[in-house]
């Protein structure tokens, strides 16, 4: 049952990358009825703040509070992997709900417990969020710094999004 909750936890987390919020909520939803049948902590919490995400996309202030209660119950668990992904969702909500300067704060802490925590591997996406935010005479160094950091890792993923990103943008 472990497994199968946790395998469906990255599966959710799969289809929030590839933004396909009708298999993260399939998957989310499983992982949190596995998780209240038999008692597991953590990975009901997680699926939730994927769940927030996805739902957040057509109405995003419900989105915004679920994931700020997943974020809640998962400090009280102490559990703080994954925190810059899952701040990085939120943010993206608090964009959509137009208040861009909420969103920054958001990924500004994100990318601060990154680095803090050596928890980069989503560190790309956050510079590209973070990006998105600001000056346009600031937007390039920032997506560049993320390009440079997606590379590094060897995360084609990150790199192809960042680029398709700035190529839209230069458009």
């Amino acid at each position: 049952v472990y497994s199968e909750a946790l395998a469906l936890a990255y599966a959710a987390m799969l289809h929030q990358m590839r933004r396909d919020p009708d298999r993260v909520l399939e998957c989310a939803a499983a992982v949190v009825t596995l998780c209240e049948r038999y008692g597991l902590a953590y990975y009901g919490d997680w699926a939730q703040a994927l769940t927030g995400w996805a739902r957040g996309l057509e109405r995003p202030a419900e989105g915004i509070e679920i994931i700020e209660s997943a974020l809640e119950r998962l400090d009280a668990h102490r559990a703080r992997a994954r925190r810059p992904y899952y701040l990085s969702l939120l943010a993206e909500l608090y964009s959509l709900l137009g208040k861009r300067e909420r969103a920054a704060s958001v990924l500004d802490e994100a990318i601060t417990i990154a680095l803090e925590h050596d928890d980069v591997w989503w560190l790309p996406e956050l510079y590209l969020q973070k990006s998105e935010l600001e000056p346009p005479t600031e937007r390039e160094a920032i997506r560049r710094r993320g390009l440079e950091l997606a590379r590094a890792q060897g995360n084609r993923g990150l790199e192809r999004r960042i680029l398709a990103s700035s190529i839209a943008r230069s458009i």
